[in-house]
């Protein structure tokens, strides 16, 4: 039987941004600093990154950043007037 090697993926600590109206925007980061941005939707809600996506875009230089959507996470509730906003 063959052993397969394990990967850690060490993330950073979530970052907080807070929005001139008070709420907070909860985000996660991996890859290098100097690596090309990459913004990530995971389609749930959460800021946290696949592991493999995480491992592959390091070795290509990329940063993968994720967000938690309003009211998941550490995000604050969107008020109803930016929900109002964002139907428009």
């Amino acid at each position: 039987m063959s052993r397969a090697a394990i990967v850690l993926v060490v993330y950073r600590e979530p970052r907080f941004a807070l929005r001139a109206d008070g709420r907070a925007l909860t985000a996660e980061d991996a890859g290098p600093d100097s690596g090309f941005p990459v913004l990530v939707h995971n389609g749930g809600g959460s800021r946290h990154l696949f592991p493999p996506a995480v491992r592959d875009a390091r070795a290509h230089e990329l940063r993968l950043i994720g967000y938690d959507r309003p009211a998941y996470g550490g995000s604050t509730p969107a008020t109803r007037q930016s929900r109002g906003r964002l139907r428009r």
